[in-house]
């Protein structure tokens, strides 16, 4: 227990930033995609390719991302860390395209959950993402017009 404390504190200082924004980007997608407990092969498929064009990421490098990011979410409490460090790097469009993102992760088993929803509205709203862009990108995402 306290080991795995001290790795959650340890990794900002020990872990480049580019990295450390890759894995906040890899958290994020994850806490929708498991919101409804089920972190299914479509999901999955859908996160790694959106890692894989996000960050230009692959082989060996994409699975030890989502792997790790996997690993990390079980030991976080909050994404506080993750939503911060986003927001100070993200300018509004990549916020924007992060939401779409999620949406994606949500409708990627073919039923969104109202879970993945509810996640996805409290992220927009810590990435400081309008109201009407959360709407659009479900809207986009879903085929909806």
């Amino acid at each position: 227990m306290i080991a795995a404390l001290k790795r959650i504190f340890a990794a900002p200082q020990t872990t480049p930033p580019q990295e450390r924004l890759r894995l906040a980007g890899a958290l994020l997608l994850i806490e929708v995609g498991i919101a409804d407990f089920n972190l299914g092969i479509a999901e999955r498929t859908l996160l790694q390719a959106q890692l894989a064009a996000r960050f230009s990421l692959a082989g060996d490098e994409l699975n030890s991302l989502v792997e790790h990011a996997l690993e990390q979410h079980d030991l976080h409490v909050s994404l506080h860390e993750q939503v911060a460090l986003i927001n100070e790097h993200y300018d509004a469009k990549a916020k924007r395209q992060l939401v779409s993102d999620m949406w994606g992760i949500a409708f990627a088993d073919g039923e969104l959950h109202h879970y993945e929803e509810a996640v996805i509205r409290r992220l927009a709203d810590l990435l400081y993402v309008p109201h009407r862009d959360f709407i659009q990108t479900k809207h986009e995402v879903s085929g909806q017009k």
